[in-house]
């Protein structure tokens, strides 16, 4: 069974914001996940199967954010070589 996340568009508005939310989810170190960068090489090393949860309302929000709208990108991109990691919709 796998793991399931719903995301929370709010949180991921700033990098700051991000970096703490991905440190709730996650067993990152103190350093890792501080930045987009470094997030996309902690997911890649993720080994358990996660579902990332997008309702309508938090696709609405991260559209609306340009750091949010780049989290979800370096989501999809770290997914393409990730297999233990999927988005889904939630309506």
């Amino acid at each position: 069974m796998s793991r399931k996340i719903e995301l929370n568009g709010e949180r991921l508005r700033n990098k700051k914001e991000m970096a703490k939310y991905m440190k709730e989810l996650f067993p990152f170190g103190e350093e890792e996940g501080n930045n987009l960068d470094v997030l996309k090489q902690c997911l890649k090393g993720i080994n358990e199967d996660t579902d990332f949860i997008l309702t309508h309302e938090n696709i609405r929000t991260i559209c609306s954010s340009s750091y949010a709208y780049r989290f979800l990108m370096v989501l999809d991109k770290v997914m393409m070589e990730n297999r233990h990691l999927s988005v889904h919709f939630k309506y």
